[in-house]
């Protein structure tokens, strides 16, 4: 996957926050509680990454990995899949 050498960029940051991942764990049909079990976290976690909250980069490995996403930047940026999405539909995105 991409995100697994764009994770070795990131790594060297202590924390980060995850504006796509509402979007993501919607689109993947997972319930923030689900979602917590699957990445062995605190049910508390996902709800306060949601909302704003910053989240150590091991956590984003791993909700990169059960989430499957193709880039990190999916879960960095709010609206980088939508991007991703239209192009691989063909469509042009104007940003």
């Amino acid at each position: 996957m991409k995100w697994d050498s764009e994770f070795r960029e990131y790594r060297g940051r202590a924390a980060s926050t995850v504006p796509g991942l509402q979007r993501i764990r919607y689109e993947r049909g997972f319930s923030q509680s689900q979602l917590a079990a699957l990445v062995g976290v605190s049910h508390f976690i996902i709800p306060r990454i949601e909302g704003g909250g910053r989240t150590s980069m091991e956590t984003l490995g791993k909700l990169a990995a059960v989430l499957r996403v193709e880039s990190l930047e999916e879960l960095l940026h709010e609206d980088v899949g939508d991007e991703c999405h239209a192009e691989q539909e063909g469509e042009l995105v104007a940003t």
